[in-house]
């Protein structure tokens, strides 16, 4: 990890004014759980470590939702293999496809899986409820959305664009010479180069393109840069006639993925990938190009919004949870994510 590169510090270091500043805003709002009112349609209120696929069940357009199916956990671990292909089979779903844990965050315990012996190997992995999701082949957005309570439209914040990096041979040099030589990746190099360890010393053809990232997923290699260019009018009214068909659903960020470009700013043509409420990010502060201040800045805003809607919500009647049921939700949740392992 390059320290100058401030978008890949550990996510406590950035988020200590974050907190802070979260603790104006609960004196401000005087409440410490006002953000609980956010989207009181969701479960979890949106947590990012909320159960996937019942926040996918909420949206009721099912052609923007990239399909999917749930494996629970059986008492068997080779079972589960056995109802995934079931599974597969009943909704359609062709390998490849993403398997990610129900719960979770920041890409750990997600895998693209390409083969039967793939699937079977990682269910004798991962002891959790899981998520297998058709892979879509595309370019992939987060599109950051809000509506204030008590008016008619809602609006899009951010759109950020996810790159998945990749390298072009100079006949010469080695990968992990390729790897410390970009610009872009450096401050994932250590990532990079354990990915892939077995083919440091390779040396990619003349102009051989070189895939180093599957995901898109910023803490697993991907870049994500802030694509003003995508927003229109109309992608902020299909996104917006989305979010209100979700019952109770006011703040979040969408990860999509879409085949065309052109067909995505005009506002169709897409496939939903995961919906992340309150605890959401605008990730386009992960752009190189952004100061540490922007980002504050940008995150600020984002806070300062999620406490106004949990505020106006609350004022209509959506209960807050308390400070006791809001650890217990936490506590919950991080216990039985904390115990995923990395695939």
């Amino acid at each position: 990890m390059h320290w100058s590169r401030w978008e890949y510090w550990p996510p406590g270091v950035i988020y200590l004014p974050v907190v802070v500043y979260y603790l104006y805003l609960a004196l401000k709002y005087r409440s410490l759980t006002a953000i609980t009112a956010t989207n009181p349609g969701l479960a979890m209120f949106g947590l990012s470590n909320e159960y996937k696929s019942r926040v996918l069940d909420r949206i009721a357009d099912r052609k923007y939702v990239a399909p999917y199916c749930v494996i629970p956990v059986t008492d068997i671990p080779g079972d589960r293999f056995n109802l995934a292909l079931e599974s597969m089979k009943s909704y359609n779903l062709q390998l490849p496809i993403v398997a990610k844990p129900e719960l979770g965050g920041r890409g750990k315990g997600v895998k693209i899986i390409k083969t039967r012996q793939e699937l079977q190997s990682y269910f004798l992995k991962m002891n959790h409820p899981v998520i297998l999701q058709q892979y879509i082949e595309g370019s992939e957005f987060g599109v950051f959305y809000y509506r204030i309570p008590g008016e008619e439209k809602g609006r899009i914040f951010s759109i950020t664009r996810k790159t998945k990096p990749s390298l072009t041979g100079n006949g010469e040099d080695s990968l992990g010479t390729l790897i410390l030589s970009d610009e872009h990746i450096i401050g994932m190099a250590s990532y990079h180069m354990k990915k892939n360890l077995e083919r440091l010393a390779w040396i990619p053809a003349y102009k051989e393109n070189v895939k180093l990232v599957e995901l898109g997923s910023h803490c697993r290699g991907s870049i994500f840069f802030h694509d003003r260019d995508m927003y229109t009018p109309e992608l902020e009214e299909r996104m917006d006639q989305l979010s209100k068909r979700i019952p109770g659903f006011y703040f979040g960020r969408y990860d999509i993925i879409t085949p065309s470009i052109v067909d995505f700013k005009a506002g169709h043509n897409f496939s939903i990938l995961e919906l992340n409420g309150v605890t959401a990010e605008a990730v386009h502060i992960y752009d190189p190009e952004n100061s540490l201040f922007y980002a504050y800045k940008i995150l600020f805003q984002q806070w300062q919004l999620a406490f106004y809607i949990g505020y106006l919500n609350a004022k209509k009647s959506y209960p807050q949870k308390t400070i006791r049921q809001t650890l217990n939700i936490l506590r919950a949740m991080y216990k039985e994510s904390g115990k995923i392992v990395e695939v």
